[in-house]
């Protein structure tokens, strides 16, 4: 007998290609593979491997795909290069470590031989008129279709929430798959239930999902307590727009370059690749900081990371960053920068 419920599931489950012989051995979800591999579960990769999707999981894949000791792997995408959602600094290194970027390529069938995958058939697309997201929709090119011999595919195509567990009346709290709930309160349509994360606004960052569980013990308190729950909310925004700011007039100083294990000690290890600054080049970089103290970070996200040090300036504490990056796109003063 509980007085409240917060239901904060993530989400897990992947997409479907909706393409012919999907379901055979060979085909395997992105979340699940990367699950198997974080996991020490023994993967059979093979040689040649095909990550279908355009986004940071099928950029994890494939480049655990290069340390799993894969030959070719292959990221089959539908849009352009400039179109993928996945961190550009991630797609570079994945094209350095030997991945081949099949773009303005979609699924069309698994092809499979004597009940195995043997290849995976891709047709051409063009870019059409801007679709719901805002980026052009890609539209088959007929006739266009051609085959990347390979012994597994890997389907990134999104992930959304497992929901089989709400039964009854869920046409009350579900909406397109995900969970509907109050975007100030985060409760749902059922009392004493409420709900936050990717299981609501889909896949999203950590930092949003971490501000949604601060959002939510607010509410629960509130609601335990027969307080009004959407009062006296502001400093709860989760961040949701990128915010440019460049009319400080201050001269530019260009970035140190942070250094980066060589691409042949990659493959067949999980050694980390970004290898940090030396002292000399952080203390540098440290000095390209204007001090302005704006707090814009600290005001806008619910962040652990996010603190003030002992003299109440903004600071960072690095053992509780999650590396989601989103305090450097807020900082306006480009102070900070995602992976650094």
């Amino acid at each position: 007998d509980y007085n409240a419920v917060f239901i904060a599931v993530g989400a897990h489950k992947g997409g479907s290609l909706g393409i012919e012989n999907e379901e055979v051995a060979g085909v395997i979800d992105g979340t699940e593979f990367l699950y198997k591999v974080n996991t020490g579960e023994k993967v059979p990769a093979g040689d040649k491997v095909v990550v279908v999707g355009g986004g940071n999981v099928a950029v994890d894949c494939a480049r655990t795909c290069v340390r799993l000791g894969c030959k070719n792997v292959y990221i089959v995408y539908r849009r352009s290069r400039a179109e993928m959602p996945a961190i550009a600094d991630e797609i570079d290194e994945a094209e350095k470590e030997g991945v081949k970027l099949t773009l303005l390529s979609g699924p069309s069938k698994v092809v499979v031989k004597g009940g195995r995958v043997t290849g995976f058939e891709c047709i051409k697309m063009n870019l059409g008129e801007p679709d719901e997201s805002g980026r052009r929709r890609p539209v088959p090119v007929q006739g266009s279709e051609f085959i990347i011999d390979t012994g597994m595919i890997i389907a990134a195509v999104g992930e959304s929430p497992d929901l089989d567990f709400m039964t009854g009346d869920t046409e009350s709290a579900i909406s397109n798959g995900l969970i509907k709930a109050d975007p100030v309160t985060l409760e749902t349509g059922v009392k004493g239930v409420f709900a936050g994360g990717d299981a609501v606004t889909g896949a999203a960052t950590v930092i949003q999902a971490l501000a949604a569980g601060r959002k939510a013990a607010i509410s629960i308190d509130r609601y335990l307590k027969d307080e009004p729950l959407d009062t006296d909310r502001e400093g709860e925004a989760v961040f949701e727009s990128k915010l440019i700011v460049d009319t400080w007039g201050v001269a530019k100083e260009a970035r140190s370059e942070v250094p980066t294990l060589p691409v042949a000690k990659r493959k067949g290890n999980f050694r980390e690749v970004e290898l940090g600054l030396s002292r000399e080049e952080a203390v540098k970089e440290a000095g390209r900081c204007l001090s302005c103290d704006c707090r814009l970070c600290i005001n806008l996200l619910a962040c652990p990371a996010l603190i003030l040090d002992e003299n109440g300036k903004a600071a960072v504490d690095d053992t509780q960053c999650p590396g989601c990056g989103v305090c450097a796109m807020v900082c306006p003063h480009d102070a900070i920068k995602a992976g650094e």
